[in-house]
């Protein structure tokens, strides 16, 4: 399975302890190269301090188990869909109006559930 994680899926996967869901055998797991530097963004300038420390923990998680790719696209939601439909993979987000799109797009959408699962 195929999987495009957007920036706040990942940060929240991270801060809810449920990143390791997505760790399954076969599992290709994609982040958009404008998501990581989102995220790269925010583990320097988040306001809260939660926020600024799940962001330096995604980074690291990047390094180690997701495959960061380069896709035109004019911010890190429109590259997270591209990079999706690219890839005939998953989109997992947190927000409407990217799955509304997603949707519309013939993407699978990948969410979580009670901060305490992921719903693939």
């Amino acid at each position: 399975m195929r999987i495009v994680l957007d920036t706040n899926f990942l940060i929240y996967s991270v801060k809810y302890n449920i990143f390791q869901q997505l760790e399954e055998p076969g599992m290709k797991i994609l982040l958009p190269f404008q998501a990581l530097k989102e995220i790269e963004m925010l583990s320097k300038t988040a306001r809260k301090g939660k926020d600024r420390e799940a962001a330096k923990m995604a980074l690291q998680l990047t390094k180690k188990f997701i495959k960061v790719e380069k896709i035109s696209a004019r911010n890190a939601d429109d590259a997270a869909l591209n990079l999706a439909i690219q890839e005939k993979a998953s989109l997992a987000t947190l927000d409407k109006g990217l799955m509304k799109k997603a949707g519309e797009n013939g993407v699978k959408t990948v969410g979580i559930r009670q901060k305490s699962y992921i719903d693939l």
